[in-house]
């Protein structure tokens, strides 16, 4: 999920903007979706993503999304 969230920014607001790439926007923001979905799956069947417990993998995703 993060590259996808990471390349729109860079290429929003990190890189000057000539050297700015924005033809990928709509399909960044389109596998974040897909993304989003799949995590939210998951989420309705379990409070935590892995082993029914607390983990750094809540923590790292969390953080993501953020």
């Amino acid at each position: 999920m993060e590259s996808w969230l990471w390349n729109t920014a860079v290429n929003k607001f990190v890189l000057p903007e000539d050297q700015r790439v924005t033809a990928g926007f709509e399909q960044n923001a389109m596998m974040f979706e897909r993304s989003a979905a799949a995590l939210n799956e998951v989420l309705a069947r379990q409070d935590y993503l892995v082993e029914h417990r607390f983990t750094v993998t809540d923590i790292i995703v969390s953080w993501t999304v953020n």
